[in-house]
């Protein structure tokens, strides 16, 4: 699924499912059920296919609730899927207090890992989308600097490639438009590195860009960038995600 193949990914994984469910549930078959399910679940919310997901998160929670021991982190990943994608975070988010999950898990991780591990990176990248919006911006840009300077030290590609975007997300949201510009290429050119040109993290990179264009004023470039996007979407299967209706998404931009 790194490379963009999400729809062949699910299908394997729906393959590993189907074979898993034929055989004898022993704790390793139940633990890999959960965990299979849970990472189904993660990519079917990659296409917004939330009832598929919602279907996925329950059949992972059953088989965790069958486990004689649990994969604590496993179980916690799993839980918080929901609250990275907004129609279905508004049904979750009344049976799960997020941020007092991610608290919790962050400190766990901090004494399992040490603060410096890439887990313990990504569980703070992944609470700062969840709650940057209640702080001011500068809070967010300044702790997300600290996140991408420890992530140069720890990987390089695909997850310095995400935190880059986060930053220069909250680079464009500040409205430093030249320094986001500059920051959301340089996370293109990691997610190039690790992964290619065709994978999902490469398309929200483009269309970042394409957004910042826009509010530069560089309409034709905005314009190309979005033709780009909508091609390598194709060709991936993305094409629920690409609708009028989504501001972000590039026919939005280019209906515009």
């Amino acid at each position: 699924w790194p490379l963009g193949r999400v729809n062949d990914s699910i299908k394997e994984y729906q393959n590993a499912i189907d074979t898993l469910e034929k055989t004898e549930k022993v704790e390793l078959i139940n633990s890999a059920l959960a965990h299979i399910h849970g990472s189904k679940a993660y990519l079917e919310s990659e296409l917004s296919n939330f009832a598929e997901m919602d279907k996925d998160l329950n059949k992972a929670f059953k088989y965790f609730s069958k486990l004689e021991k649990i994969d604590v982190q496993s179980l916690v990943e799993t839980a918080l899927i929901p609250s990275y994608y907004g129609p279905y975070y508004g049904v979750y988010k009344n049976k799960i207090d997020y941020t007092l999950l991610f608290k919790k898990y962050i400190s766990l991780l901090s004494i399992i890992g040490g603060r410096s591990s890439s887990t313990f990176l990504w569980a703070n990248h992944d609470y700062l989308w969840h709650v940057y919006e209640k702080y001011p911006i500068e809070s967010s840009l300044e702790l997300s600097n600290a996140l991408v300077s420890k992530m140069r030290n720890c990987s390089k590609g695909y997850d310095l490639g995400v935190f880059l975007y986060q930053k220069a997300y909250f680079e464009f949201y500040k409205g430093d438009y030249d320094r986001a510009l500059n920051t959301a290429e340089e996370s293109l050119f990691e997610y190039v590195r690790g992964n290619g040109w065709e994978n999902n993290a490469s398309i929200e990179a483009l269309g970042l860009i394409a957004d910042i264009k826009n509010w530069k004023g560089e309409y034709e470039d905005a314009l190309v960038i979005s033709k780009k996007q909508i091609e390598i979407y194709k060709r991936l299967g993305f094409d629920n995600l690409i609708g009028i209706s989504d501001e972000c998404s590039p026919l939005n931009r280019i209906y515009k």
